[in-house]
């Protein structure tokens, strides 16, 4: 199979024989060249094939770490969502509004007398539930801030009161529902 260029050039008259032999030579000869040194220079097929696989496996690797990240996500938010809805307390129509800062902004929250006191000892907290907010026991509340603390609002730390042997004022108690 010998180049048609070469041929028409032959039969044209405008090259010699001698001349396209020399010239099919040096090709041959550049072109085994360049083969020789595409294989000292480039790594082996074997190498880069290896090499693909390894950063093939790592990007896997690295998604596959990611899905189960999201998924644990999406199992956390799950198990806060139930656990509120198991215990929540209800709270509705009462005579008091409980006052607490969401972020920036001040929140109201109409409980019972109650309920006011729980909130205000420790003993119920307040959480982010569905675009608005429930109230749940204090043991629910802890048991979600270990999964999601950014949904809990409100818990307060129960009293521990300090007696003090020598406070003047000790007979005179001052009472829990106290309104200012």
């Amino acid at each position: 199979m010998s180049n048609p260029f070469q041929e028409q050039l032959l039969k044209a008259g405008l090259v010699d024989a001698k001349r396209v032999q020399k010239a099919r030579s040096e090709k041959h000869k550049e072109h085994k060249q360049q083969n020789q040194n595409r294989g000292k220079n480039a790594p082996p097929a074997e190498d880069a094939a290896a090499r693909r696989a390894a950063e093939q496996a790592e990007r896997d690797r690295q998604l596959n770490l990611q899905r189960k990240r999201e998924a644990e996500e999406k199992e956390k938010q799950a198990q806060v969502k139930q656990m509120i809805e198991a215990h929540r307390v209800a709270h509705g129509r009462g005579e008091r509004y409980y006052n607490f800062t969401e972020g920036s902004t001040v929140r109201r929250l109409e409980v019972t007398p109650a309920q006011h006191s729980q909130l205000a000892r420790g003993q119920l907290g307040i959480v982010a539930h569905e675009g608005g907010h429930a109230l749940i026991p204090r043991d629910t509340a802890l048991k979600i801030r270990e999964r999601l603390p950014e949904v809990i609002i409100v818990l307060h730390e129960p009293d521990t009161p300090t007696e003090d042997e020598n406070d003047p004022y000790a007979a005179y108690k001052v009472p829990d529902d106290l309104m200012w």
